[in-house]
């Protein structure tokens, strides 16, 4: 591994083809700042042979990364997402548009939100994909790849993640679901996800279904006056010839 490299979109687009060859790519990456943050997409670069591919390592976090490190900026919230007793085994789901294609999905990470009353993050529920051409999940989606999970939560914040068998291709103009089951236990409590919400977070790529089976009736967040974002994102990998 020659680097870490991380890169702005911006600077990414005005300025592709400084990789023109290898000698190039090094002094390259010998003079980037490896330290360099950038707001939705984090690099890690990788030669894996000299005349043959150029990988890029990209988390994919929707705007709501400080959330997710807990490092909360002035003006931002923490709030969970959950269910009703109504509600119970409703799906929420977030939606994610790569800014490279294709796009290789190997990982999805969420949060679970167990600090305020009633909530119960412990319970098992579903974690699908599915991909569509449309901003809104559709109807009856086409699942490509699910998974039932139990994570053990603790009384506040728990990280966990959900790590594909083998990278899920997401090719171009298509956008990346991921449904999440809600559950809602009589006894103790509703599943919660955990959100922010505040200065520079927007709830538009979040959706609820209105249902717990197909078809589903999905209505974004903001239609429902609802400003969380819900914290999950994508990591993968994009394949770039050189």
């Amino acid at each position: 591994m020659l680097s870490i490299l991380a890169l702005t979109a911006t600077s990414f687009a005005a300025n592709p083809p400084w990789w023109h060859d290898l000698d190039n790519l090094q002094d390259s990456l010998r003079d980037t700042e490896v330290s360099e943050r950038i707001d939705t997409l984090e690099f890690e670069s990788r030669l894996r042979t000299p005349s043959d591919d150029y990988t890029l390592q990209a988390n994919i976090d929707n705007g709501i990364g400080d959330c997710f490190s807990g490092d909360l900026p002035d003006g931002v919230t923490m709030f969970p997402i959950y269910p009703y007793s109504y509600e119970e085994d409703h799906w929420l789901a977030v939606t994610f548009e790569p800014e490279i294609y294709p796009f290789n999905l190997e990982r999805i990470t969420y949060a679970l939100d167990q600090s305020y009353a009633n909530t119960d993050a412990t319970q098992t529920h579903t974690v699908a994909i599915a991909i569509s051409n449309s901003t809104t999940p559709d109807s009856s989606p086409d699942i490509v790849a699910s998974i039932d999970r139990t994570v053990s939560a603790g009384t506040n914040l728990t990280r966990t993640y959900w790590e594909l068998d083998i990278a899920l291709q997401v090719e171009d103009g298509e956008l990346v679901h991921v449904l999440i089951q809600m559950p809602y236990n009589q006894t103790t409590g509703a599943f919660p996800i955990a959100a922010c919400y505040g200065d520079g977070i927007s709830s538009a790529t979040n959706h609820w279904s209105n249902a717990d089976t197909t078809p589903y009736s999905w209505t974004s967040f903001p239609a429902m006056a609802l400003p969380q974002a819900a914290l999950v994102k994508l990591s993968g990998y994009y394949v770039l010839e050189l």
